[in-house]
């Protein structure tokens, strides 16, 4: 992996005080082991680069589909 100036990366538990504390979260990869509609209800702004979110049933205006 190359390493980038400023950018700091950390792994954290996926819980619902986690998630409501980010700005956005972005999907890089979609996983089928991921409880997408659950994220999406926890989450301020889901970025949705690979379409994991189509099985979300509401969205509650928070997905962006790229």
């Amino acid at each position: 992996m190359r390493h980038s100036p400023g950018l700091r990366m950390e792994s954290r538990g996926l819980r619902p005080e986690c998630l409501r504390a980010q700005d956005r979260v972005l999907v890089v990869a979609g996983h089928s082991a991921y409880d997408w509609e659950w994220i999406v209800e926890h989450s301020p702004l889901v970025v949705d680069t690979r379409n994991a979110t189509k099985v979300v049933r509401s969205d509650w205006g928070r997905v962006v589909r790229a």
